[in-house]
Parts: structure tokens; sequence; C-alpha cells
């Protein structure tokens, strides 16, 4: 790799559990643990990076009714979807309006 390339990797020491940070260059290599001083063998491959986690469905029970929604976040999609709505209805309104205006 070169240097432009050189990508900071995480790994866990077996002994510790302690997070270590190393070059990508030193993949293969072995280190000491900055947490408890054994030797680590740098793996080839990193850990991929923390992936967020899907958001669960949200159901909640109102009035004997069950709701269900993507959680944070549900609200606003829901105005977003009701303002295209009425955007398209005016415009159909307008077109509508322009041909009754042309015959």
């Amino acid at each position: 790799m070169s240097e432009a390339q050189e990508i900071t990797l995480r790994t866990t020491c077996p002994s510790c559990s302690g997070e270590m940070d190393y070059s990508s260059r030193l993949m293969g290599a072995t280190a000491l643990c900055p947490h408890c001083g054994e030797r680590v063998a740098l793996p080839l491959l990193a850990t991929p990076p923390l992936i967020a986690s899907v958001a669960q469905p949200v159901v909640k029970k109102s009035n004997g009714f069950l709701w269900a929604g993507a959680g944070v976040g549900t609200g606003l999609g829901c105005v977003i979807a009701v303002g295209a709505f009425f955007v398209v209805v005016v415009l159909g309104l307008l077109i509508l309006l322009l041909f009754a205006a042309l015959l």
C-alpha cells in the first residue's frame, strides 16, 4: 500500500480484550498490546467498523389498535407524505382549470 492509502485499523487483544489501533502497513506483523503488554498478531483483515444497528419496528398499542412504525423520524415522514399529496392535488386542480379555460 502506498502512503496515501494507509489507514488506521483496529483489533482486540485476545489476552485482555483491550482495543488496539494500528497502521494498515503493519498487517500480519506482531505488536505489543498497549494495555497488558502481551504480543498480539495483527490480523491481515481488520474488524469492519461498527455498523449502525438496523432500526427495529416500533409497535404501539393505542385505544386498542396496534400502530407500527419505523421509530424515530416516522412523524416527519408522515408530514412529508401529506405535504406531497397536497402538492399533487393542487397541481391537478390547476391543470384541470387550465384545460377548462381552454375549452
